[in-house]
């Protein structure tokens, strides 16, 4: 996956943005590039050497938006 910034920067935006259409369906896509986010964010903190909190926790908050996310 090709990011724009950080791991912990894409999750923040991708939370923003879903938090911007909560309750409104958006694109497919859109649901399965936040899904492949949470996967490559998961993937890079098994990986390291040192759990992030942080990203833990931004990680959870993303999959918790992504579980009833109505799609177009």
């Amino acid at each position: 996956m090709e990011l724009s910034g950080t791991v912990i920067q894409n999750l923040r935006r991708a939370i923003d943005s879903a938090r911007r259409h909560e309750g409104r369906p958006v694109y497919r896509e859109t649901v399965d590039y936040w899904s492949s986010l949470v996967a490559h964010a998961r993937d890079s903190q098994e990986k390291s050497r040192e759990r992030s909190p942080k990203l833990d926790q931004l990680i959870g908050k993303l999959s918790d938006m992504l579980a009833d996310r109505q799609t177009v």
